[in-house]
């Protein structure tokens, strides 16, 4: 998600040239995306941040506006990925499957952000720790529109101030249930607590 004032910084500073990467989907789905062709023409100083939105945040990286949220979340950095639908898409045909127990995210799950049933913002779980009896501290990894990467808590950023809602996501491939091959296997969400039948075959130590 961008900043409501991105396109019109762009607009202040000179025309913005972009182009598309090759982007899609495991079932051949193109994926909409932009990235600048010329050098970054801007960036989103710390400041214009919410101060509120600052006190518990890690800066991680310097602004970037080759990519965002999205495009961290789900294509390693290349690119920006604005549609909310495209989000949608890839959640569909991607082996995503949502975690429902809190308890259970772990680190490399994402979070989606929606508002109103759009998807309005994405990051990477990195720590999920329990606080207390009842409550978890959920850390996120996320991009915040063309500016830095920022470490937060998951209530605390930008886009969680006008969120009504949020889900988490695993990647759990088919191929990913064994843990060996050649020999029986265990499946995700549990150790491998079988041994290989030959020296040839994987397996997970």
């Amino acid at each position: 998600m961008a900043f409501p004032d991105d396109e019109a910084r762009i607009g202040l500073l000179g025309q913005q040239t972009f182009c598309q990467i090759a982007l899609e989907t495991t079932k051949k789905s193109p994926i909409a995306n932009k990235r600048p062709i010329l050098p970054a023409v801007y960036r989103i100083a710390e400041e214009e941040v919410p101060a509120s939105d600052r006190l518990n945040t890690i800066k991680r990286t310097a602004s970037d506006p080759t990519y965002n949220c999205h495009g961290l979340t789900f294509s390693s950095r290349r690119t920006t990925i604005e549609d909310a639908s495209q989000v949608s898409l890839i959640l569909a045909e991607e082996p995503y499957q949502e975690v429902l127990d809190l308890k259970c995210v772990l680190p490399g799950d994402i979070v989606a952000y929606y508002e109103k049933g759009s998807i309005t913002h994405t990051g990477i779980v990195v720590a999920n720790e329990p606080v207390g009896e009842t409550f978890r501290r959920v850390l996120i990894l996320s991009k915040w529109g063309g500016g830095f990467e920022a470490i937060h808590l998951v209530d605390d950023c930008t886009y969680s101030r006008t969120s009504d809602g949020r889900k988490y996501f695993r990647f759990e491939h088919k191929e990913h249930e064994l843990w060996t091959l050649g020999s029986n296997t265990s499946t995700i969400g549990s150790l491998p607590t079988t041994q290989s039948s030959s020296p040839g075959d994987w397996s997970i130590l």
